[in-house]
């Protein structure tokens, strides 16, 4: 045991990770679907991080045992202490948040609906199928969950916090949009390479991070459109950069028209055509015949 215990507490070297991210990429060459190998890649990389996740949470405190370690796998969050330490004090959960999550998940059914019908035009038929999913899955089922979570003592959060309100595009990446990875490369990369390399050179080595992760997740399945998701996720950390420096640009109306123009302007870029007519559109095909279209 605890053996165990000092290999889990031993800090991972970064190199291996660099060898994971190779091996997760070589899902790509599986004589599978893109769709299947999608799903296969961006699974690992999830299991990964989990696994990383709870290497740097036994550092610090007890390790949970195997049933509380399936839970915390079961949880999209990233952030262990959380999911497994008791919070002080914790609000009770309001059944209105159940209802306003409900609503999200059928209006990204009403889009899955939607995009079903629209064949013909398969990209955008795939933005429309896009959309859908993350209302049903980002949106929608993990707010449901964290709510439950609250529900059961837990002090995890929705990963989502209402990003259209963002009014600048640190906002939107560092408070609003996808809060589990932004914990995760805030603790991992971020902080420790401000220290040694200043806040900006950070900020654009995390982004890159990112770039690297959305191009084994989308480009590799997709077999093509590389360089997109990184030029995307480049331009992010060029435009946080520059409203660091022009801080009229975070204000009022003026920021969240720069953050809506920064994040949905290159949005193509991320989720590029090929993505979209060789990994999404299959989706809307196979829905498409069960109901009968």
């Amino acid at each position: 045991m605890k053996m165990a215990q000092s290999v889990i507490t031993s800090q991972v070297p970064r190199e291996q990770w660099v060898w994971a991210l190779v091996i997760v990429a070589m899902w790509g060459l599986l004589p599978v679907s893109p769709t299947l190998c999608m799903l296969l890649i961006c699974g690992s990389m999830f299991l990964l991080i989990k696994l990383h996740c709870i290497f740097l949470f036994g550092s610090k405190h007890p390790l949970p045992d195997l049933i509380e370690s399936v839970r915390w796998c079961c949880w999209v969050g990233l952030k262990p202490e959380s999911f497994f330490l008791k919070p002080k004090t914790l609000k009770p959960v309001k059944k209105a948040e159940y209802v306003l999550a409900s609503l999200k998940v059928l209006t990204g059914i009403g889009f899955a609906v939607a995009a079903t019908s629209m064949t013909s035009s398969p990209v955008l038929a795939a933005w429309m199928l896009w959309v859908g999913l993350g209302f049903i899955l980002y949106f929608g089922l993990f707010h449901i969950h964290a709510l439950f979570l609250q529900s059961q003592g837990r002090s995890v959060v929705p990963i989502m916090k209402a990003p259209l309100l963002s009014c600048s595009v640190s906002e939107f990446w560092g408070k609003r949009w996808n809060l589990a990875f932004r914990d995760y490369a805030h603790r991992t990369l971020f902080k420790p390479m401000s220290k040694r390399l200043g806040p900006q050179l950070a900020t654009m080595i995390g982004f890159f991070f990112s770039g690297v992760i959305h191009e084994i997740a989308i480009s590799i399945p997709a077999g093509g459109g590389y360089g997109f998701p990184m030029l995307y996720f480049l331009l992010q950390g060029v435009a946080l950069i520059a409203e660091r420096k022009f801080k009229s640009l975070k204000a009022g109306w003026r920021g969240r028209l720069w953050t809506i123009a920064c994040v949905l302007i290159p949005a193509p870029l991320l989720f590029h055509s090929e993505f979209m007519t060789s990994v999404v559109f299959p989706i809307i095909k196979f829905l498409a015949s069960i109901m009968g279209q």
